[in-house]
């Protein structure tokens, strides 16, 4: 690419952008060399030089670090073809008003918006990292996630675990790195709960191998199920003697309502 001395001093100033990018995007943790991704990274940004308008109303920094992530993303998108890699941040959705491109990291730390249904509705990743969340994350942190990803407000989450809204925020912050280092980490744990993801429902499941007191939870959910509000509408469940399932809509109150059994499942596990 021809670049003039102004522009060639311009991309020098902004390497420490492309280093920034290239690491939250995951360049250390996946199987290609650190030095390939920064020279992708690059390359968005002589891009960025090349081709930014100043008359137009938003910062340098902000367009060449968009045209940096996308660079890097779409190698991401070229190597992920002929590998079985799944890292977090493979690209996975676009932006059609702004072609941003947004990866399984920036799902999860907003799990609450509407992109997360509509990524989790079609991505297998996504469900290993929610199973992550059921199963690895402890009590309080998988509440704060499950009430996040029900839209809920930090205040609300604050009176449900009995903290500060100040704890909230830091709480969020904790189990997102958790969940990252989880899954990049491919660490095991104990797997008491289950969700899979079907046409028009999410299947979330638990069994009296890992869970006591089945029969009466089971008759507490269909309790609640006739309180108006409790949980959400148009799901049904079944006992089947050793396991729960229950078949949940494709909404956002879904992850209200798997936030609400875990809490009556710990109510009982702790004699409450």
């Amino acid at each position: 690419m021809g670049l003039t001395a102004k522009q060639q001093e311009l991309v020098v100033k902004n390497q420490n952008l492309v280093h920034h990018i290239a690491n939250r995007l995951g360049a250390r943790h996946c199987s290609v060399e650190y030095d390939d991704i920064i020279s992708i990274g690059t390359i968005g940004l002589m891009k960025a030089v090349m081709t930014f308008d100043s008359d137009k109303n938003y910062a340098f920094s902000t367009y060449a670090g968009q045209c940096i992530k996308n660079e890097i993303l779409m190698y991401y998108r070229k190597v992920s073809k002929h590998t079985q890699d799944i890292s977090l941040y493979s690209p996975i959705t676009q932006d059609s008003k702004s072609d941003e491109t947004k990866t399984l990291m920036d799902i999860i730390e907003q799990p609450y918006s509407d992109e997360f249904i509509r990524t989790i509705e079609n991505n297998d990743i996504f469900v290993q990292v929610f199973n992550i969340v059921l199963n690895y994350l402890d009590y309080k942190k998988k509440l704060t996630v499950l009430y996040r990803m029900a839209n809920k407000a930090q205040h609300y989450i604050a009176k449900k675990i009995n903290v500060s809204q100040s704890y909230v925020a830091r709480l969020e912050r904790k189990c997102y790195v958790e969940i990252r280092e989880a899954f990049t980490q491919n660490v095991s744990y104990k797997a008491v709960f289950s969700i899979s993801v079907l046409d028009l429902h999410y299947k979330f499941t638990f069994s009296s191998k890992d869970i006591h007191h089945l029969d009466q939870i089971y008759s507490e959910i269909l309790k609640n199920m006739s309180v108006s509000g409790n949980y959400s509408t148009g799901f049904s469940i079944q006992h089947t003697g050793e396991q729960i399932e229950l078949l949940l809509p494709k909404l956002t109150e879904s992850f209200e309502t798997i936030a609400q059994i875990v809490e009556l499942i710990d109510n009982y596990d702790t004699g409450n």
